[in-house]
């Protein structure tokens, strides 16, 4: 048993709207001029549209185009924000957001990441003025051994672009054992800073927790009102 809304016509939408006192509140159907979109709009379907599936499946919210899997515009002049909201005592219970990657090409396949995949990323967009958005900072998770039950060794990477241009650069990394390093991907203290490459890859071993390498003078200036020292 099934309810089947047909419009036979050339030309022309298959909708069930959802109405108080003759005034349609929601409609729902398929847009025969949107390339047969599913659509949930608060009058028509093809005005003030909520709700949109496309043919391959991208969803939109406030979004009749989706170009993603799912994508959410905000409302006109207005901050788009996103909230999950976990209630409980449990500390364990909390808001997630889960970022996963799984080695395939095929859609519900489960293979272990390698080294050197990206697991996820926070990326951070602005519009660049010729129908394009542009990456300006991202936020990228690195795995940097083959995931098991024993080992899922991980670095965060952070990047951002420079002037004049729009290509994203790494700019400080948190490495799976803990160090930081700024200007360094491979950092070899808790905190290692580098302006260029000094030619020097061992340590000693009671030198080791902050590391400021360059390839000529290096130094470091601690800066308090009127009194500094070196």
């Amino acid at each position: 048993t099934r309810l089947q809304i047909d419009n036979t016509a050339t030309d022309g939408d298959s909708t069930l709207s959802f109405s108080l006192s003759g005034t349609d509140k929601f409609t729902l159907g398929v847009a025969d001029g949107d390339s047969d979109k599913f659509k949930i709009g608060t009058a028509g379907i093809d005005t003030d549209t909520r709700f949109t599936i496309d043919s391959s499946g991208n969803f939109g919210i406030n979004n009749s185009s989706p170009a993603q899997v799912f994508e959410i515009s905000g409302h006109s002049n207005a901050a788009a924000t996103f909230s999950l909201t976990s209630y409980s005592t449990n500390e364990g219970k909390r808001a997630n957001i889960s970022l996963r990657h799984s080695n395939s090409n095929t859609v519900g396949t489960n293979t272990a990441v390698d080294s050197g995949d990206d697991l996820g990323a926070i990326s951070f967009e602005g519009y660049d003025a010729n129908s394009e958005y542009q990456p300006g900072a991202q936020i990228v998770a690195e795995a940097q051994a083959t995931f098991s039950t024993s080992t899922a060794q991980t670095d965060l990477m952070f990047k951002t672009c420079t002037t004049d241009s729009t290509t994203l650069a790494e700019r400080m990394r948190i490495a799976a054992n803990g160090n930081v390093g700024i200007g360094e991907s491979v950092p070899l203290a808790q905190l290692h800073v580098k302006t260029a490459d000094s030619g020097i890859s061992t340590l000693d071993d009671k030198g080791n927790d902050m590391v400021v390498e360059g390839s000529g003078n290096t130094g470091i200036s601690i800066l308090g009102g009127a009194l500094h020292k070196v």
